[in-house]
């Protein structure tokens, strides 16, 4: 995943400690940067013309099998988060795809700091959804390991 420029990184008080591993993208540089090579890298007429202007979430990829590349902080304006979400840069083995996936949820977000913080980018793994133990109208995304490898 293409870095950005060094103002953009900083530390941020307004989201927990232990989520400022991730850099802080304060701006779309990064974005516009990955854009530009999905079409400098099309290798026919209808990849260079599709919308690849839409982000995901990471709920709309759930059972996918996929390798995260990198991710990078959002300040996000939900007001019952932690005050920013990921944008994850991901294969997805499922159709081969390179994909840009937004997450908010706390256990994903440590998964991703932890994997920074050891170097163990990049990984493989499966996205899940699963009922919440606390919360019965609620879910909990995550990933978890797969049972196969690429």
């Amino acid at each position: 995943m293409p870095k950005s420029n060094a103002q953009s990184k900083a530390v941020v008080p307004d989201v927990p400690q232990w989520l400022t591993a991730l850099e802080m993208v304060e701006d779309d540089e990064d974005v516009s940067e990955r854009i530009g090579e999905r079409i400098m890298q099309a290798e026919t007429l209808e990849e260079m013309l599709s919308d690849d202007s839409e982000t995901i979430g990471l709920r709309g990829i759930v059972e996918h099998h996929i390798l995260v590349r990198g991710a990078t902080l959002r300040r996000s304006d939900n007001t019952d988060g932690l005050g920013a979400y990921a944008v994850i840069d991901v294969l997805d083995k499922t159709d081969g795809e390179v994909k840009v996936v937004t997450c908010g949820a706390a256990k994903v977000l440590r998964k991703l700091v932890k994997a920074t913080n050891q170097k163990w980018l990049p990984f493989e793994c499966v996205v899940t959804e699963t009922p919440s133990k606390t919360n019965p109208t609620r879910t909990v995304l995550d990933l978890v390991a797969p049972e196969t490898h690429f």
